[in-house]
């Protein structure tokens, strides 16, 4: 499966389906797709996003670091680099006062 998240003021950013709703529990919503989000619910879910990057970046160990490096690793690609255009995506829908929907 994958998921498309969409916004009117920014570009479709799309994950695979896993990754996808890992991100939309750590945003605190539900696992339905499609759904979507208002406006003002928004700034919240990416408090979460960011708040879950730092925890991340913070438990990531000099072993986790060196196992990163593994192409073939599912670790190589970090929360952080996961995360990054979903955030770019709700700041814009947040700047644009937008809703932001998901569908696969």
């Amino acid at each position: 499966m994958i998921v498309t998240f969409r916004t009117k003021p920014h570009g479709d950013i799309t994950y695979l389906g896993d990754v996808a709703l890992e991100l939309l529990r750590i945003m605190g919503r539900s696992d339905t797709i499609p759904s979507a989000m208002y406006a003002e619910d928004i700034p919240e879910a990416l408090a979460k996003l960011r708040s879950a990057v730092e925890a991340d970046e913070s438990a990531c160990g000099v072993e986790e670091a060196i196992d990163a490096r593994d192409e073939d690793s599912e670790a190589a690609i970090s929360l952080q680099h996961r995360v990054l255009p979903l955030i770019q995506l709700l700041e814009a829908a947040q700047e644009a006062n937008s809703p932001v929907s998901w569908d696969s």
